[in-house]
């Protein structure tokens, strides 16, 4: 079940999902909205995901790419028309640790060359790409096949006891494109952009990602502006017909 709670003194709306498990994957746990709705953010606004990774079957991983698509057009330019733009966050130094020890730590996973969230573009004229942000970047000589039991969060405590792979937060920048602008932000692997999930002999594994729709409005009440002005009008042209 899905539970909404909003937090009456910062006016932030924190939407917490259940985690499902997949066979390689990552999900979102929760979503803090501080514009006080869940899927509808102005100018000004954040937005902050957490998600953990997932590999109940235990594949064999050799490398892999995690990032966040969706807020972009691909461009021989950066271009984000959408005015989303990444504001922070925290990711785990390692995933699918296979040993673990108390006080001390979790080892021999894969590592992350990531030491927070980064965003990235490349030029390429001939592949247009979009800006995205990537949460997970490492590859092994050995492969990897934990569940993630042992891995350590973002807030140095357990995955499996509650805390989190990785945190991204955005910002609604004044840059908004005039109208509302539905986006659907996407967690996990894209080939387009080359990050997947290899197995053994450079094989992509199946990944399992996850989503995220947001409504993008320019400033805030600007739905109910655009009504009254129609509205005024409206009644200007009553007035002068009489």
């Amino acid at each position: 079940m899905i539970r909404f709670t909003k937090a009456l003194a910062v006016a932030a709306v924190v939407l917490t999902l259940p985690t499902m498990a997949s066979a390689l994957g990552v999900s979102l746990v929760s979503v803090v909205n501080s514009g006080g709705s869940h899927n509808w953010m102005s100018p000004g606004d954040t937005i902050t995901f957490d998600l953990v990774l997932e590999n109940a079957t235990q594949a064999d991983l050799y490398g892999l790419d995690v990032v966040v698509t969706g807020y972009s057009a691909p461009s021989v330019y950066p271009d984000n028309t959408t005015g989303l733009i990444l504001n922070g966050g925290a990711v785990t130094s390692e995933i699918l640790s296979e040993v673990h020890v108390p006080t001390v730590g979790s080892f021999d996973g894969l590592a992350n060359v990531r030491t927070a969230p980064e965003e990235l573009w490349f030029v390429d004229n001939f592949n247009p790409q979009a800006l995205r942000t990537s949460l997970f970047a490492g590859a092994s000589l050995s492969p990897k096949s934990a569940d993630g039991s042992f891995d350590m969060g973002i807030g140095g405590g357990l995955v499996s006891d509650g805390d989190v792979h990785f945190q991204v937060s955005f910002l609604a920048s004044p840059d908004i494109a005039a109208g509302i602008q539905t986006i659907t932000l996407n967690f996990g692997t894209d080939a387009s952009v080359g990050a997947v999930a290899i197995g053994a002999d450079g094989v992509h594994l199946p990944f399992s990602n996850d989503s995220y729709t947001l409504n993008m409005i320019p400033e805030p009440g600007t739905a109910l502006l655009m009504g009254l002005g129609l509205a005024g009008l409206a009644a200007a042209g009553g007035r002068r017909r009489r």
